[in-house]
């Protein structure tokens, strides 16, 4: 079958979502389908500054198409509504030019705006339209308070109203959509009225090949200037205000007493410069902030870490799961995780039994669980042993193409 993949990021860039989308993509060709990317030229999250990459390219028999788009990371809110709100243009109008006719169309949300691209093209070629939702759009700018227009009355009103019928639309013309957990498939039942055979629930995946041929090395120690002795907390990937990774540096602090405990964060984003502004001003000498590395080095890094940290504002009131967590399950790394309270029982942490998870505003059991790793860093390498065993049987690359294939009657 010919399909379209839609994503507004992939490689070389940085992200979950970059490597979720070039995963699948190399998972569906493996499965004999025909597979075309279309995605932004890439200008952010990225390990080795600017890249110079050709509109069309074949990668490893996947054709890519990378379209050049307006700025819409790491700039103002207002400008970045405004340019996701002309990507379906760009997108369509590059489709029609260059994709060619499409049996399937696998799209990759956020950002909301992109899918308007697939229903047109669903129509252009009458294909068969999946959306896989990751975060829930709008209700997750609501909840961060960034849906409006500075000075305008009632500008979070109009555009909460305005991307909710974006939204029902988008719902209403997939033919199927796939969320990454039961959580997100329920909140779309019950609080957007999608009909329950319409969703799935396929949690996000991993190339577990990268990490199994992966060893420790400790090469990033060496390169960061962390001795073997330290316990190394870790958060990788994007710094925005989703995460609220200030209260990641409030466990740091009330830890600092541990002598072997370092916060290691390795990513960038919004939010990065006011986190080492407050670090530098809380006098945190146990906190390291360093650049994004790549994919390819990305599992080394993680094979130097001993626990892998996620975070997420207690704001959002939607269920998230972030995708970092089955990487720190294929790479053996436990876990602990300060989560909104729609995620408690959606990030599998519990069901793998590969660590510890605390409410996202209670301080107190954050730094209890972080004591309690760096009291027991012996013995909870054995949380980090069952997250990959559960990573490999539940959550690798292959199966999840299977899964989505199956489902999306691919």
């Amino acid at each position: 079958m010919r399909i379209l993949v839609i994503t507004d990021s992939y490689p070389p860039e940085v992200r979950s979502a970059s490597h979720l989308m070039a995963e699948l993509a190399e998972n569906l060709k493996k499965l004999g389908h025909e597979i075309t990317v279309l995605a932004s030229y890439p200008a952010y999250n990225l390990a080795d500054g600017n890249v110079s990459l050709s509109e069309v390219e074949n990668e490893a028999g996947i054709r890519v198409i990378r379209i050049k788009t307006l700025p819409h990371h790491k700039v103002n809110f207002i400008f970045r509504g405004f340019s996701q709100l002309f990507m379906p243009i760009t997108f369509f109008r590059a489709a029609k030019r260059l994709a060619g006719p499409t049996d399937a169309i696998f799209i990759h949300t956020p950002p909301l705006p992109l899918a308007l691209a697939a229903v047109a093209l669903k129509r252009r070629f009458k294909a068969r339209f999946v959306l896989n939702v990751h975060d829930i759009f709008p209700q997750n700018a609501v909840d961060l308070g960034i849906l409006k227009v500075p000075f305008l009355p009632f500008s979070a009103a109009v555009l909460k109203w305005f991307f909710e019928k974006m939204e029902s639309y988008v719902y209403r013309e997939a033919d199927v959509i796939i969320v990454p957990s039961i959580g997100h498939k329920e909140f779309l039942e019950r609080m957007r009225g999608v009909p329950s055979e319409k969703v799935s629930s396929v949690p996000h995946w991993v190339d577990m090949r990268q990490f199994e041929e992966a060893k420790r090395t400790n090469r990033f120690r060496e390169k960061f200037g962390i001795s073997k002795d330290k316990l190394i907390f870790f958060f990788g990937g994007i710094l925005g205000p989703s995460q609220s990774l200030e209260f990641v540096l409030q466990v740091a602090e009330r830890v600092k007493d541990l002598p072997d405990a370092v916060f290691l964060f390795v990513g960038d984003g919004t939010e990065k410069e006011k986190l080492m502004k407050i670090a530098k001003e809380k006098n945190l000498g146990n906190v390291i902030f360093k650049p994004l590395v790549l994919k390819e080095k990305f599992p080394f890094l993680l094979k130097d870490a001993d626990v892998g940290l996620v975070s997420l504002t207690s704001r959002n009131t939607t269920p998230i799961f972030p995708a970092k967590i089955p990487a720190y399950m294929a790479a053996g790394v436990p876990v602990l995780a300060f989560v909104n309270k729609e995620s408690l029982r959606s990030t599998l942490i519990e069901e793998a039994k590969c660590g510890f998870v605390a409410g996202s505003t209670d301080i107190g059991k954050a730094e209890e669980l972080a004591r309690k790793m760096y009291r027991d860093r012996k013995s909870i390498a054995k949380l980090g042993e069952n997250g990959r065993l559960f990573a490999e049987k539940n959550l690798n690359a292959a199966l999840a193409a299977r899964e989505i294939e199956k489902i999306a009657a691919f």
